[in-house]
């Protein structure tokens, strides 16, 4: 005991030791505060299955049990198409730069077709006809950007590409005039200006595709690529024909017989006439062509029924040939008149070996031609007499489509002259182009 006691007074002298120095002791908590000062509470995010638990609670308190046992697999199913509906979106946004002939290409027109479907949703029926055309021409549009892309590039396999795009530019466009005529058709009584309206907005869509079309045409008849240039230039004529129908419908409709509407329907006409005495004009800058005063070999070029798969004649076929014995159209030359049948000119078009300026020499009569027509047309418009002028107009058309193909032919021999194989023969010095319909029997028709 004496001992602890003893321990006891030396630990008291040693107070100053085992006690640390308070300047010390503020210091390090200072430094201590500091430390804790700066550190950022760290906050736990709530869990999923917190959220859920608690969503579960909320769902179960103020929902009837019914209506939650009906709603889940009726909000699964939305959740899942919702998924495969993002994805199939990603997809399609990695092809809109895809051209005809690529694999991710039947991706791109299938989401459009998808497009218009799901568009038109929910609309009246009136807007969503309106949206099927409007979609369907914007469609078209994206056909012929491809369709252009595809002759700049000028790949090995063109060709095949460019009638996929044709195929599917021809679908848009018949699906667009079709809603578009019978909506018309059902306007005519209702709304005769709404119905116009709607038919001149037809008509100016398709002349602006053609238009392009044509262009890329033109631009590409110096290649070597004739068949490229054919299959443009016949979708071209098709989508022409297409803005005829529409513009068929109105004046077959009798609507010019509204007095306030009459001058709007000769508008119209007069520009579908217009629009045919252009392409004559390029008919006729392509005869003057310097480009063509050679004469080639062989003994035909096959036409490949590029007259025929787009031409309807009247109760005949067209028959494109070369006569060595006249070098100019003679008097009783017959002409191509109108069709009202839609007979289809047969396959088997050749175009006989002439010097390629004289061809063209011909095409020159055959445009003067159109435009002596064209000022008999414009009488019979201000006359009032439209739908004598629209069948005549339609007639026109007819007559610039087989110089348009000839001049193709031609072109592409001046650029390219066929080889032996085209066919064995002696050269033909004197020839005339001769454009003659036969009738059913096998005789002409004056």
């Amino acid at each position: 005991m004496k001992n602890f006691r003893r321990q006891l007074k030396h630990f008291d002298t040693m107070k100053d030791l085992l006690n640390p120095d308070p300047s010390w002791v503020s210091k390090n908590k200072e430094i201590m505060m500091d430390q804790i000062r700066a550190q950022a509470v760290k906050q736990w995010p709530v869990s999923f299955g917190e959220k859920s638990w608690s969503f579960d609670i909320f769902i179960h308190t103020f929902v009837p049990q019914g209506l939650v046992s009906f709603g889940r697999p009726v909000l699964t199913t939305f959740l899942i198409m919702l998924m495969a509906l993002a994805g199939w979106s990603a997809s399609v946004s990695a092809t809109f730069n895809c051209i005809p002939g690529d694999m991710c290409w039947s991706v791109k027109v299938a989401h459009e077709k998808t497009q218009i479907a799901f568009a038109a949703v929910g609309a009246p029926k009136e807007s969503k006809q309106e949206i099927k055309i409007k979609r369907n021409f914007e469609f078209a549009e994206r056909r012929v950007e491809e369709i252009k892309q595809l002759v700049e590039e000028d790949r090995k396999d063109t060709s095949r590409r460019v009638d996929a795009a044709n195929k599917h530019l021809q679908e848009s466009i018949s699906t667009a005039v079709t809603i578009s005529n019978e909506e018309v058709k059902q306007k005519i009584n209702e709304d005769p200006g709404k119905a116009l309206a709607l038919a001149k907005d037809t008509q100016k869509e398709t002349e602006v595709i053609t238009k392009e079309l044509k262009d890329i045409s033109a631009n590409s008849q110096t290649t070597q690529n004739t068949e490229v240039v054919r299959q443009v230039s016949e979708v071209a004529q098709s989508v022409d024909g297409k803005a005829l129908d529409s513009i068929e419908t109105i004046v077959r409709s009798g609507i010019a017989e509204n007095g306030g509407l009459k001058d709007e329907v000769k508008s119209l006409v007069n520009g579908a006439l217009d629009n045919i005495l252009q392409d004559n004009e390029k008919v006729k800058k392509g005869a003057d062509s310097n480009a063509s005063n050679q004469t080639v070999s062989g003994s035909a070029i096959l036409m490949n029924g590029a007259v025929s798969s787009t031409l309807s004649l009247s109760s005949s076929t067209v028959s494109v040939q070369l006569s060595s014995s006249t070098a100019s159209w003679s008097a009783d030359t017959p002409r191509i008149v109108s069709s009202s049948a839609n007979v289809m000119a047969q396959a088997a078009q050749v175009l006989e070996t002439p010097s390629v300026s004289q061809a063209k020499e011909q095409l020159k009569e055959k445009t003067k031609e159109v435009d002596n027509s064209a000022q008999k047309v414009r009488i019979l418009i201000e006359e009032g007499k439209l739908q004598e002028a629209f069948d005549t107009i339609k007639g026109l058309g007819e007559i610039t489509n087989v110089a348009e193909h000839i001049l193709i032919e031609a072109q592409a021999v001046a650029v390219s002259p066929p080889a032996g194989g085209l066919g064995a023969g002696t050269q033909k010095t004197d020839p005339a182009l001769q454009v003659a319909p036969k009738s059913a029997t096998g005789t002409n028709s004056n």
